[in-house]
């Protein structure tokens, strides 16, 4: 933490923060990580009841039974009375940092390949895309919650009638009792998509309520954020599940899923090219044997270079 930022955040805890403190601190917390902390910090105050006034008051109190002992001459050992007092403190530091650990500890998920699953603390499961980044506590308290600084996530939500589930992701928030949803949050665009339930997905100042089969997606431009929502486009989800579906689609769309699906960018030469129209399911199958079949269907080639691959018209 950067140090002239620890009173700011001692005053605002306390509610004494001025409007120039709490615009400093809002700053601050633009950043994932530092609002990650503060919110961390936040929750420690609110549950411990001021961590470091009642330590102080703690130690004093101790300390004056301490004293009272040795002045009525019940000293029962030659350590001196500032170790004893030094020692009461340090004991109750370590608690409370103790506490802390055990209850209100951050852990950050970088996944290192697709599909990477994890498991929060109340039991829900999330399954990440490769590279994505998410950050939860090590066990939940008076909210579930998890951020999504960014990437990809599955979620399977564990039903809790009593603390619904929220998942962060900046802008945004989504709000969940027990459903399957995914949340992508990707160069200042978040997007929502419900496999089953109900989500409710809230910007600073908008909101909307998803069903099955229904996204909502959110963008940022010129400061303002506005939130959409859409039919559900199930190939948004052909990394969890390894399905695709084409149906009367045309090839910039399948060059375009796939490229999402695979990782890999697709281009299209050619005006005729473009004209090609697929219908298909794929399933589990490679890139190359998915290019195979529709190069077979549509009559069209392909080039790989890397991860880069040229769709082009076939003589």
């Amino acid at each position: 933490m950067e140090q002239d930022i620890d009173p700011i955040i001692s005053s605002s805890l306390e509610g004494t923060a001025t409007k120039e403190e709490l615009a400093l601190l809002e700053k601050w917390l633009q950043k994932d990580e530092n609002r990650v902390e503060y919110e961390a910090l936040k929750a420690m105050w609110n549950d411990t009841g001021k961590l470091a006034a009642l330590s102080k008051v703690s130690v004093e109190k101790d300390w004056e039974q301490v004293s009272s002992r040795l002045i009525k001459g019940e000293r029962r050992s030659f350590f001196p009375a500032w170790k004893i007092a030094a020692t009461l403190a340090l004991l109750i530091v370590a608690g409370g940092l103790l506490y802390y650990q055990l209850n209100y500890r951050q852990i950050e998920v970088v996944a290192q390949v697709d599909k990477q699953l994890l498991e929060l603390p109340d039991g829900s499961r999330v399954s990440l895309r490769k590279g994505t980044v998410i950050v939860y506590p090590v066990a939940y308290r008076k909210e579930r919650q998890a951020r999504l600084v960014s990437g990809t996530a599955y979620f399977e939500i564990e039903r809790d009638e009593s603390k619904p589930f929220v998942i962060r992701t900046g802008e945004t928030s989504v709000e969940v009792l027990g459903t399957s949803f995914q949340v992508e949050n990707r160069d200042s665009a978040v997007s929502v998509i419900v496999n089953s339930g109900k989500v409710g997905f809230y910007s600073r100042s908008d909101s909307l309520f998803l069903v099955k089969e229904q996204s909502g997606r959110f963008r940022e431009t010129r400061g303002q954020g506005v939130l959409v929502q859409e039919d559900a486009d199930v190939n948004y989800l052909s990394w969890h599940t390894g399905k695709l579906v084409f149906s009367q689609a045309g090839l910039e769309k399948v060059a375009s899923d796939l490229g999402r699906h695979f990782n890999m960018t697709f281009t299209i030469e050619g005006e005729t090219s473009k004209e090609k129209w697929l219908t298909a399911d794929f399933e589990g199958q490679t890139h190359t044997e998915v290019l195979d079949e529709i190069g077979l269907v549509l009559g069209v080639k392909y080039i790989i270079e890397q991860d880069k691959v040229l769709i082009y018209a076939g003589e």
